[in-house]
């Protein structure tokens, strides 16, 4: 309730019996019921008031803004004089960013679809938060807050930058193998040439091509041979940023990723990018051969979650895939750390990364 309001209606009251004035009491009168139907309406508001969210918030690769709408209904037969609300981005850590102030009003048994645009410098998984409305009376004489619960995230990919890197012929002509078949999301399963062979010891019975071994008088079985495997690897460290300005470092991070997996790609360098998954407690794998892959090693990256003691990926890659053959490897981290086995050490910094990273002599 609105305590000015309620401060000059007791004084309207107090001078009109001091001064027994009627044009005083006729104020008081006025006020009195003005307060009293603010009171019935915001009773009705508050109750028959109804939101409807959306449960995500769609954004395409290479746009820094995002649109979607929230529909608003009166179920009452009073009207909703005016309603304010504020909707909050959050980053990673829970700090609101920006906020987009929100303004309107329904009619008896109406309802208004409210279209919203958010907007980012930065990029990387966000949310998009309401926490609670206020409804006002006319006149603004009276208010009182509703909570509502909403969020959805909403996700602002990292645009590559262009960087100078190189592919040494050792590494590009490296006879790479995989034991598993590479699976993604939106992605198919890469099924190499089937070849025919003579029967060896360990073979399955359903391996045998039965018409070729009743003409050759031989047994003789399908062989898929071995997935191709990529002869780099690229490790990214997903510790929690620490610091201030935690949504500055982990938009400069998926930049960074970015920027060396794409340079790579149209280099026609074949890598796996990978992290740890946090939430399943294994390694997440993602082949990148082509730009469709590329875009999505950018979804699959921006759901990652983060965990707060560093891991030592290469040795969980080794476990996680024992027989498999690659040539050299880098390591990203949250903190703008670039390392390799055969990379000297880099540590990037916030403010001028892609200067620093465009004059790195980048070779795998």
């Amino acid at each position: 309730m609105n305590l000015l309001s309620v401060f000059v209606t007791c004084t309207a009251l107090y001078l009109a019996i001091l001064y027994r004035s009627t044009s005083l009491c006729a104020l008081f009168l006025v006020l009195l019921l003005g307060l009293i139907w603010g009171m019935i309406q915001l009773c009705a508001a508050f109750f028959q008031l109804r939101f409807l969210f959306p449960e995500s918030i769609l954004n395409t690769p290479g746009k820094r803004t995002a649109s979607f709408s929230l529909q608003a209904v009166n179920k009452g037969l009073l009207p909703i004089f005016r309603v304010k609300t504020v909707i909050q981005i959050t980053d990673i850590r829970g700090r609101a960013i920006a906020s987009y102030p929100l303004e309107f009003s329904l009619g008896s048994r109406a309802s208004a679809v409210l279209p919203v645009t958010v907007s980012s410098d930065l990029c990387g998984r966000f949310l998009c938060r309401v926490r609670k409305v206020r409804i006002y009376s006319p006149f603004s004489l009276l208010s009182v807050s509703k909570k509502v619960s909403f969020s959805a995230p909403v996700l602002f990919y990292p645009e590559a930058v262009p960087i100078a890197a190189a592919v040494s012929e050792y590494t590009r002509y490296f006879p790479a193998e995989s034991a598993d078949s590479d699976q993604v999301l939106f992605g198919a399963p890469h099924t190499p040439m089937e070849q025919v062979r003579d029967f060896l010891p360990g073979d399955q019975l359903r391996q045998i091509h039965w018409k070729l071994s009743a003409r050759s008088d031989e047994i003789l079985v399908r062989d898929a041979g071995r997935p191709d495997g990529c002869p780099v690897l690229f490790f990214l460290q997903l510790l929690l940023p620490s610091g201030k300005d935690t949504a500055l470092a982990y938009s400069r991070f998926l930049e960074c990723a970015a920027s060396v997996s794409f340079a790579l790609t149209e280099l026609r360098c074949s890598h796996y990018v990978i992290w740890y998954d946090q939430k399943e407690e294994s390694l997440t794998r993602c082949p990148v051969r082509t730009e469709e892959d590329w875009t999505v090693f950018l979804y699959l990256l921006l759901h990652a979650p983060f965990y707060q003691e560093e891991k030592d990926l290469p040795d969980l890659y080794q476990k996680a895939y024992p027989s498999d053959t690659w040539c050299t490897y880098l390591t990203l981290s949250t903190c703008l750390q670039l390392s390799g086995n055969r990379q000297e050490p880099l540590a990037l910094k916030p403010e001028d990364w892609q200067k620093t990273l465009t004059e790195y002599p980048l070779t795998v």
